[in-house]
């Protein structure tokens, strides 16, 4: 039978960088073991506790944190999330694109996805228009055309999440539904050319293929 309590526990344990050998203490050597436990108990503690636990945002943004250090691409995904929204954390947008970045390098489908929409919406990414409108500007089609990257490796690792349907439909449509709205918006305030544009569309067509 399911129980979530002696998963937390093992979790816990399994999350200490270090064992006991009968003697001493030692270093564990899989730090992959220790990144996946300390994920695990971010998401308790992220999900109301599983129903077991009180919720708690900054054990979980903590978990999220010692977890991407390790490594880990879906706790770098998860933390740049908390940062980006202050949950158990202070609001940092810029460290939360760092971390949405780092997970799209790894090839995270919901990093990559998460970093789009940051570079989209200036989050993180913009410095005030100040007395330079066309610098502002060059920033601004600049984080537009890294948008449209990353929503291409966010696609192309869509095949990935096999295991979770639900996750990968839904992602997929806010992919395309995040695509259309940045070329609306492209065109509408010029921010890119139509032959951008094309290019864009070009480069979609060809990472599907």
């Amino acid at each position: 039978p399911q129980d979530i309590r002696l998963a937390i526990d093992y979790f816990v344990r399994a999350s200490d960088s270090t064992y006991y050998d009968g003697m001493l203490y030692q270093e564990k050597e899989n730090a992959s073991d220790q990144s996946d436990a300390l994920v695990n108990l971010g998401l308790v503690y992220c999900n109301k506790g599983m129903g077991v636990i009180p919720q708690d945002y900054v054990k979980s943004a903590e978990y999220y944190r010692r977890s991407a250090v390790l490594g880990n691409a879906g706790a770098m995904s998860d933390y740049g999330n908390m940062l980006l929204h202050g949950m158990g954390v202070k609001k940092d947008l810029s460290q939360a694109l760092v971390w949405h970045e780092r997970a799209a390098e790894l090839g995270h489908a919901g990093g990559a996805y998460n970093a789009a929409q940051s570079y989209c919406n200036g989050e993180g990414t913009l410095e005030p228009e100040g007395d330079d409108p066309e610098r502002f500007r060059q920033q601004v089609t600049s984080n537009q055309l890294r948008a449209f990257e990353l929503l291409r490796v966010a696609e192309a690792r869509l095949p990935y999440l096999k295991d979770d349907l639900q996750a990968r439909v839904g992602l997929g449509h806010s992919i395309r539904d995040l695509r259309g709205k940045m070329r609306q918006l492209a065109l509408k305030m010029e921010f890119l050319t139509e032959a951008q544009l094309e290019a864009e569309a070009r480069k979609d067509q060809s990472a599907t293929r």
